[in-house]
């Protein structure tokens, strides 16, 4: 299993992989649009995402785990440090974690995710090739 992290703080970003359990890859990924990219080339099976308050087009990344077949689970989360209260929500936020997000709360969830891509994994498991 392979989980894709999109955070604008290296820290945290470092948190999330301490909360990822043992066996599961991940790849920071450095920017938005390098996070659309993976999203199109090499899809992870599940993608956590920081919302900061940078104005991007998250409602995109959203739509990309949406429309891919089959669906890329994420997890939005508000990074560890919480919006500013004047922050307009981005868009489409039904699988956001918590704002702020407390490390307990995101740990719960980051499992809750791992648990959901490890049973989609079990229902759909990978072809077999014909060397096999």
């Amino acid at each position: 299993m392979r989980i894709a992290i999109l955070d604008g703080s290296p820290v945290t970003a470092w948190t999330i992989t301490r909360l990822l359990p043992p066996g599961v890859d991940f790849e920071v990924l450095p920017s938005f649009e390098a996070a659309q990219r993976s999203l199109a080339e090499t899809p992870p099976d599940a993608i956590l995402v920081g919302i900061t308050s940078a104005h991007l087009p998250w409602d995109r990344l959203v739509e990309l785990c949406r429309s891919h077949c089959p669906e890329i689970p994420y997890l939005l989360y508000y990074s560890l440090n919480a919006l500013p209260p004047d922050e307009p929500y981005p868009q489409a936020l039904d699988a956001v974690a918590a704002a702020p997000v407390e490390i307990g709360r995101l740990r719960l969830a980051v499992m809750d995710l791992v648990r959901q891509v490890a049973t989609r994994n079990e229902e759909f498991p990978a072809v077999p090739s014909s060397a096999e």
